[in-house]
């Protein structure tokens, strides 16, 4: 098979594995196929990787009644619950019937407020599928941020906005006497902070440019994970990429930018008042090529998955922002990949 067979069957191959076991250890296998694809690395690669995970085919696992009761007029009021191959029924039949953008204009604005659901893998694996124009992919996706759903912080979206510089500071502040406690998930670091009573006013909308919404957005995060090197903080990087993908299937991009913003101050919070030594990891100045870099991360073996995603994401944000620092960090992240703390 050539490479585009090959992705397509392991992508495949994943799916039906999903459909009885819904993604857990190998949610990480969509995005990195995907960009190990794009970034020209062979069928060996991408089979030696998928060998890792036990992704036989085990068949639909069978759901309680209960849980097959999600239809397009309730399913705003079951996220989080359910079961994934309900889910998966369910968007694909939708889709069937109204087309895939329309599903995605209606589902996604929803699935926002949300955002950092799964450690932001669900928004990735949506973002992936678009880049790699996979309906299935869409599907599970949307499957995967639906079942999985929890929600950000409440706020006013029509309240005055401030700068996303300004909040993240506030923030930060406000929470300086946050005892983060030590549990074994961004999403569960993550609560932490959302249900943190000092702070519960302290959530405001943010000022956007029309032009290029994500700019001002997008050199922050740079600048965060470039002086504090964390795999959390790496997500924020690669989940900003995937916005971009993302929010042309979004009405109000203030509301959702916001919502994605809240989730990025709440992660370096997580980050600031644990155990971590900030600011650490310099960024290198000596840098390769990014053909160099692709073939250093497809062949990469500890960290593939956050190493891949990351220099893939870095390659994607320097192509559309024009940014060196791009390269620096996918160099960085290759010679010195981020602490899993």
């Amino acid at each position: 098979m050539n490479t585009k067979e090959t992705v397509d069957a392991l992508l495949r191959k994943n799916r039906n594995h999903e459909l009885a076991t819904q993604p857990g250890v190998n949610n990480h296998v969509p995005m990195v196929l995907i960009a190990l694809y794009r970034l020209g690395a062979s069928s060996e690669q991408m089979t030696r990787y998928v060998e890792r995970f036990d992704l036989a085919d085990a068949g639909q696992s069978p759901v309680n009644p209960s849980e097959r009761l999600v239809t397009r007029d309730n399913w705003k009021s079951r996220l989080g619950q359910s079961a994934f191959s309900a889910y998966v029924d369910l968007f694909s039949k939708w889709m069937n019937n109204a087309g895939m953008d329309a599903v995605l204009h209606e589902a996604v604005p929803v699935l926002m407020t949300g955002v950092c659901t799964a450690a932001y893998h669900a928004l990735l694996r949506l973002a992936y599928a678009l880049d790699y124009g996979s309906r299935d992919e869409v599907v599970f996706a949307l499957a995967y941020w639906a079942v999985e759903f929890y929600p950000g912080p409440k706020f006013n979206p029509d309240a005055s906005p401030v700068e996303p510089e300004a909040l993240f500071n506030e923030i930060a502040q406000a929470t300086s006497n946050l005892k983060i406690e030590p549990v074994n998930s961004i999403d569960g670091r993550l609560h932490q902070v959302y249900q943190f009573r000092e702070i519960e006013h302290r959530w405001k909308p943010v000022r956007i440019s029309g032009s290029d919404p994500l700019r001002e957005i997008s050199e922050l995060i740079l600048k965060i994970f470039s002086k504090n090197q964390h795999f959390t903080l790496l997500h924020a990087l690669t989940s900003c990429q995937a916005m971009r993908l993302v929010l042309p299937y979004v009405k109000d991009h203030g509301k959702s930018l916001s919502e994605y913003w809240h989730s990025v101050c709440a992660a370096y919070v997580t980050v600031s008042r644990s155990r971590f030594q900030m600011g650490k990891n310099s960024v290198p100045r000596g840098t390769l090529a990014w053909k160099e870099v692709f073939a250093e991360a497809a062949g990469s073996q500890d960290s593939m998955e956050h190493i891949v995603k990351l220099c893939y994401a870095c390659w994607l944000e320097s192509l559309h922002y024009d940014r060196a620092e791009y390269l620096s960090l996918a160099c960085r992240e290759i010679r010195n990949p981020s602490p899993f703390l």
